[in-house]
């Protein structure tokens, strides 16, 4: 007689644990990789959204300067008193101009040279104070950008540093008689544009300048007053309200940010920023500094920590219960190999009585099998707890599955369904019309010249046409139907219960809402936009909802043909 160990058992146990805890490793590195890559993706789109944007208010700023040039430089009694050196009559033309330029536009230069290159008159906004200067003092040896528009007698544009201050510039050549006589220098500070930037994304953003590219060309007055005035982050200088706490943690994010590198998280108190440069060349193509933006991007890391937070639970619930339920497993196969060994270990000995016994216990077993609780009893019972604390889990992520599939029929801009849901959700919805036999009509709409808006305003304006034309359609129509955005500026509303003469009702409060709309751009400019509408209901002998559609699609080609803003049933 031998003793038994269950080194077997034991390996075989100790086997399957480590295989399920280095799969589940690998899963969770995996899955936690996959969500890092998810929010690095997410900060690289807000990054590059904010250079979308700055590049538009960019352009914007540059026509609004080359616009001013243009005016100035088609006045011929300005040209003509350049001509003929007359200062005082160019300071009675300019005066007045200049102060509602400074004023409106908050233009920091108007500066009139020469054909040779002498100044002739010049007005700057300085952050030392008002300068007008009268003087002939020779410029091209530094206003490169001057000597390139008079050789190439072309207008430039540039980011140029001067020897007050900093900023976009336009030159415009003048003339006079056909022949060029000078030029006419526009500019406005890069300082002068964090309102508008502010304003536009509803961020903050602020400018981080090279102190040696000023210092090499600024006046020495105007550079000393900067360098007392502004904040210093290791080379550079940084202009905006910025706080004291936030510059700290901007000058780690210099001492570690890597070349290339051009946006960094940043830890503000509670708040999680996302810090985006976008670097600045100045005329000679040199690198004057950085417009950063800075953005609350809390939201994504709380998102993230909650997803690798939820997903650890799950792995390790689920890691625990396998190995428990391999443990109980293993755990019955030892006895019953026991039992097994004892029995031929007995008939071995001659022991037969053993026999008895053994069969007793079957016996006994199966009369109590469904009052007693053994091994597998303990399994169920384990498997079952498991259940129940998966069953949250599971129900959790069903709301979040039925979340996302509703999302997925949402169009995100407008906030309405999208074209999945015709054939997902309408087509039903028709089908429930047809078997009741009550009413369903449909109103197809197009926004009117809608690719003209986009051409002369720009695809920012556009989308909020969009969105002005689906929320007010959300405020006539009721809550039982249904607003669906085909694509680009094509709506549809589908309307159960509704025949022809209401649904003809409702389009037209949709077309008369829209017409006395007016959507404002900015302090000064604003647009109104109409809709052109085809009313159609469905037909005992429609087969699907798509029948409907293409009449009305015809109603509204005819709406579009005979005039537009109109309503066509």
């Amino acid at each position: 007689m031998y003793k038994y160990k269950s080194r077997f058992i034991y390996r075989f146990i100790f086997f399957i644990i480590s295989a399920l805890t280095l799969t589940f490793i690998i899963l969770f590195s995996y899955e936690f990789i996959s969500l890092l890559k998810i929010k690095e993706k997410e900060l690289q789109e807000r990054y590059e959204n904010n250079k979308k944007s700055l590049e538009l208010i960019n352009e914007e700023q540059k026509k609004l300067i080359y616009s001013i040039a243009f005016l100035l430089a088609s006045q011929k009694e300005i040209s003509k008193e350049v001509v003929n050196k007359n200062k005082a009559k160019l300071y009675q033309l300019l005066k007045d101009k200049w102060e509602v330029l400074k004023k409106e536009f908050n233009i920091s230069e108007l500066h009139i040279v020469d054909k040779n290159g002498n100044s002739v008159i010049n007005f700057t906004d300085s952050i030392i104070g008002n300068i007008e200067d009268l003087g002939d003092k020779y410029l091209l040896d530094f206003r490169l950008d001057i000597k390139k528009a008079l050789e190439s007698k072309e207008p430039i544009s540039s980011i140029f540093v001067c020897k007050y201050f900093y900023g976009i510039r336009y030159v415009y050549p003048l003339k006079y008689r056909k022949k060029i006589i000078g030029a006419l220098s526009i500019g406005k500070s890069l300082e002068s544009l964090l309102p508008i930037f502010k304003n536009h994304l509803n961020k903050d953003a602020i400018l981080i300048i090279n102190r040696e590219n000023l210092k090499k060309k600024l006046f020495n007055k105007v550079f000393t007053h900067i360098n007392r005035t502004y904040n210093k982050v290791h080379d550079f200088f940084v202009v905006g309200n910025i706080d004291p706490v936030l510059l700290g943690n901007l000058r780690e994010v210099f001492t570690n940010i890597k070349e290339n590198e051009y946006y960094k998280t940043l830890d503000y108190g509670d708040t999680k920023l996302l810090i985006s440069l976008y670097p600045v060349k100045d005329f000679e193509g040199k690198n004057l500094g950085y417009i950063a933006i800075l953005e609350d991007v809390s939201l994504i890391f709380d998102n993230f920590y909650k997803s690798v937070f939820a997903m650890l639970i799950f792995y390790l619930v689920i890691l625990i219960s396998l190995i428990l339920v391999v443990f109980i497993v293993g755990k019955s196969l030892e006895k019953r190999i026991k039992e097994i060994i004892h029995l031929t270990e007995s008939i071995s000995n001659k022991r037969f009585t053993v026999l008895q016994k053994y069969s007793n216990m079957i016996d006994e077993k199966l009369k109590k099998e469904f009052a007693i609780l053994d091994e597998i009893d303990i399994l169920k019972l384990h498997i079952l707890k498991m259940g129940e604390e998966l069953r949250e889990f599971i129900e959790s992520l069903n709301i979040k599955i039925k979340r996302y599939a509703k999302d997925s029929f949402i169009d995100p801009l407008t906030k309405v369904l999208n074209r999945r849901a015709l054939s997902r959700l309408i087509e039903n919805v028709f089908e429930t019309s047809k078997l009741k036999k009550v009413p369903i009509s449909v109103i197809l709409m197009d926004i009117d010249h809608f690719k003209k808006i986009n051409d002369t305003y720009g695809h920012d304006v556009g989308d909020i046409v969009l969105q002005d034309f689906a929320n007010t359609i959300k405020n006539i129509v009721s809550k039982r139907d249904y607003i669906v955005r085909l694509g680009g500026e094509e709506f549809l509303v589908v309307l159960p219960g509704a025949d022809l003469e209401k649904a003809k009702e409702i389009a037209e409060k949709i077309r008369h809402s829209v017409e006395s709309r007016e959507i404002k751009i900015d302090d000064t400019t604003s647009l109104k936009y109409t809709v052109s509408i085809g009313v159609e209901e469905a037909k005992d002998t429609d087969r699907n909802i798509y029948e409907v559609i293409i009449r009305a699609d015809k109603k509204l080609y005819k709406a579009k043909e005979t005039g537009r803003n109109k309503v066509v049933a």
